[in-house]
């Protein structure tokens, strides 16, 4: 019982630091510090300026012979695949089209990028070169599940199915992200050696990044974006904070996953809703107001999920 307390007080310090600085975010908003068009901004700034300089810093630096392990890569989309067809099929027996996408992703697509690399980072600092290295995979991943469900349920079902491959592609290539990843993979390839003015630039921008979205995410937290949809936001919340950390951890301990693979595989079942599926559902058709409602419940939720979930993986040992 010791043991386990001491680790619980591990994992809460790992996780703790970043649901204050959303706290900080949402008491913004209360206090009238700052409103919607702030955090807009500030989410844009963030996925398009400042993730992305933080990709291409972790690419630009990796030693990709040490930290590519292409098993891993294997089992999140394999993983990732299955959860989001589950959930399709289940969902379009009790919902409308536009719901459905929106529900589909706020229980398949985690918040890696901002949360998930970030409390790695804070508990084993040999495998953040590793998680960064998965970023790319994980965000096309999740971007073309996500434009293939809002196609396939809004307004672009009726185009060829030519029109529809180009147009999820083009939204892919699109993504800063994955143009951050792109570019400094090229620099890390190439051996190219950044000016220093040029990498303390990015650098700086790159470590703006976590702080800028969790205060974006906190911003909009509130309770009544979800009563607007609590039953389903409800559902959405129990899939993706307490099912698929289930989903995607059990097997992969029965596979022999441990140390850094293991604790990546588990933040990408444990972290909450991404902040970006908001955006997605929005500006793809989808149903914004149950978005948010899952966004909002899951992130609120997710400091319990994930400490008791890192805590009992610490205590037997797992990484």
């Amino acid at each position: 019982m010791q043991y386990f307390m001491e680790q619980l007080h591990i994992c809460f310090g790992a996780v703790a630091p970043f649901f204050l600085i959303m706290l900080l975010g949402w008491l913004a908003v209360r206090l009238k510090l700052v409103g919607d068009k702030f955090l807009v901004g500030i989410n844009k700034l963030a996925f398009v300026y400042f993730f992305p300089a933080t990709i291409f810093i972790n690419m630009y630096r990796a030693d990709l012979g040490a930290t590519f392990n292409p098993v891993l890569i294997l089992y999140f989309l394999v993983g990732t695949i299955f959860l989001y067809l589950l959930l399709w099929i289940i969902g379009s027996r009790f919902l409308e089209r536009p719901q459905l996408a929106a529900f589909v992703q706020a229980g398949y697509r985690s918040n890696y990028v901002v949360l998930a690399t970030a409390i790695i980072a804070m508990l084993l600092e040999d495998a953040v070169a590793k998680a960064a290295l998965m970023i790319p995979f994980v965000v096309s991943t999740y971007a073309t599940l996500a434009a293939v469900i809002f196609i396939l349920s809004g307004e672009r079902r009726d185009a060829s199915v030519l029109g529809q491959a180009l147009y999820v592609i083009v939204q892919i290539i699109k993504t800063p992200i994955i143009i951050g990843a792109i570019v400094g993979l090229f620099v890390n390839l190439a051996g190219f050696s950044l000016p220093m003015v040029l990498d303390h630039s990015i650098r700086t921008m790159a470590d703006v990044a976590a702080p800028a979205a969790l205060l974006g995410i906190g911003g909009m937290l509130s309770v009544e974006k979800i009563r607007q949809h609590l039953p389903l936001a409800v559902v959405a919340t129990v899939v993706k904070n307490v099912i698929a950390p289930i989903f995607f951890i059990v097997p992969a301990i029965l596979l022999g996953f441990r140390g850094a693979d293991l604790a990546i595989i588990a933040m990408i079942g444990l972290a909450p809703t991404a902040l970006v599926s908001y955006a997605t559902a929005v500006e793809m058709g989808g149903d914004g107001d149950v978005a948010a409602s899952c966004l909002a419940l899951s992130n609120g939720v997710a400091i319990i999920t994930i400490v008791l979930g890192l805590t009992s993986l610490r205590t037997f040992g797992f990484f």
